[in-house]
């Protein structure tokens, strides 16, 4: 069963937060910029930073969201 996900308008961040609600395997719509939908199969996701030290006030910590197209 895939879900749809609204990603027009959206800012990148919002996206993989609604991502979040689903398990990895899951096939996705998603409707970026363009209007079009597009399927997708979440696969993983993950934290990453911006390789500064967590005291630095530059620091940046980035959520992730793996996705693959499928045609």
């Amino acid at each position: 069963m895939k879900k749809q996900i609204r990603g027009v308008g959206m800012h990148i961040e919002k996206s993989v937060s609604a991502l979040l609600h689903y398990k990895c395997k899951t096939v996705v719509e998603i409707t970026w910029g363009n209007a079009q939908p597009s399927l997708y199969e979440i696969d993983t996701f993950y934290d990453s930073d911006n390789g500064l030290e967590m005291d630095d006030e530059n620091y940046k910590e980035y959520h992730l969201a793996f996705i693959s197209y499928r045609p």
